[in-house]
């Protein structure tokens, strides 16, 4: 379980997440250990991903701007 006690979630709240989000990752899906993720602009928690995706985010800094055009940069030079 990730740390909950950082984001002022109970371990009861992270659970419930847990079973709502049916142990899986909110945006790739896979099934394993899954962290907190939250707003570094809010600080408020959203919902549970893998370390994967949760880094992912945090590396394109929350930015839907530019996590857009690295989608369009993927679709159009994938072969």
């Amino acid at each position: 379980m990730s740390n909950h006690k950082k984001y002022n979630l109970s371990a009861e709240q992270y659970f419930y997440l847990f079973e709502i989000q049916k142990g899986r990752c909110a945006i790739c899906d896979r099934e394993g250990d899954l962290v907190i993720d939250h707003s570094h602009f809010t600080g408020e928690v959203r919902k549970l991903l893998c370390r994967q995706c949760n880094l992912a985010l945090g590396l394109f800094g929350d930015n839907p701007r530019v996590m857009r055009k690295a989608v369009h940069y993927i679709e159009d030079t994938d072969i």
